[in-house]
């Protein structure tokens, strides 16, 4: 795979990421008032995850080298999903009583 064409998956991938991520969160607001929906971590780190991902498109496309304070930001929003990941699964869907 030549290096223009990785170039071009990553970008690929990363919108797709983006459209996502932009859709679960838009129908939740659109479900539902946008004050109460701030106030979950979920929503949280998912608007977080969104702007990471912006920005590394950004980066992407720019071709600018990676500075402490984006792996810092990358690493932030890394931590906030997993966390609301692991929140989910260990503890919501046991109590919930949601099957697999």
């Amino acid at each position: 795979m030549t290096e223009s064409s990785k170039i071009k998956l990553r970008i690929i991938l990363n919108a797709l990421i983006i459209i996502c991520v932009a859709a679960g969160v838009g129908i939740f607001i659109f479900m539902s008032d946008i004050a109460s929906v701030m106030s979950y971590f979920t929503i949280q780190s998912n608007l977080l995850c969104l702007i990471a991902g912006g920005v590394t498109l950004i980066h992407i496309i720019k071709k600018n080298p990676a500075g402490n304070a984006y792996i810092f930001f990358k690493g932030m929003s890394l931590v906030s999903i997993l966390l609301t990941f692991f929140i989910y699964n260990f503890v919501l869907k046991h109590y919930l009583n949601i099957t697999d």
